[in-house]
């Protein structure tokens, strides 16, 4: 996958959607706060994967929005995706099928060949909707992802806003690479143990960042 042009038909789908997120953005009332709690200065140019808890149905329209200037393709359960029209809709917005209960080399593909054409990627690694406390593990599919594509991880979090007009804050933490922790481009399952805990951990110093936040709020 070559690195996309501003304009490019074959995305245009995308695009749309991507147009109507940007739209929506004021009522979903979206604030992107770094670990020190101040205004979220995106630092990175090319690809790099986002990962975020999942605690609502919303979440990928959330994050859709909040990164509404680039094109992000999502990692999306083989349960909707293998949905007629559904899935069809979601594939042409830019989603990714991938099976949930086993090794998908096919996701993997795909999705290493949207990272190294300069794009992002949104997982979420529990891999279905969860409380917002229960950050307690991940599935290992994104540090795979992550070593092969040889692209930088951003750690997030967010949870249930109280109220109607509260925003829904997404914490945003510091972008790690794993070579920087493992130079093998697929791990062993001992070091993927290893690798999808430190990601854990990265979410979990998001995790609070926001809940000090909520305190003081």
């Amino acid at each position: 996958m070559k690195k996309g042009k501003i304009f490019d038909i074959r995305y245009f789908p995308m695009d749309s959607a991507r147009f109507t997120l940007m739209l929506a953005k004021p009522f979903l009332r979206i604030k992107k706060l770094g670990l020190d709690g101040k205004k979220y200065k995106d630092p990175i140019k090319g690809g790099r994967i986002l990962v975020a808890n999942h605690v609502r149905f919303a979440d990928p329209f959330i994050l859709g929005s909040a990164f509404w200037f680039k094109r992000v393709f999502f990692l999306a359960a083989e349960v909707v995706m293998d949905k007629p029209v559904t899935g069809f809709l979601l594939k042409l917005a830019g989603c990714i099928r991938i099976e949930r209960k086993k090794t998908d080399l096919d996701a993997i593909r795909k999705s290493v060949n949207v990272l190294k054409a300069g794009k992002s990627l949104v997982i979420f690694p529990q891999g279905q909707i969860i409380k917002a406390d229960e950050l307690n593990s991940i599935k290992s599919g994104t540090v795979l992802i992550a070593a092969q594509a040889g692209v930088p991880i951003v750690p997030m979090y967010s949870a249930h806003r109280k109220g109607f007009f509260d925003s829904n804050k997404l914490i945003i933490g510091e972008p790690f690479y794993l070579k920087d922790y493992c130079s093998k481009k697929i791990p062993s399952l001992s070091e993927e143990e290893e690798l999808s805990q430190l990601l854990l951990e990265r979410m979990a110093e998001c995790r609070r960042v926001y809940e000090k936040l909520e305190g003081e709020k």
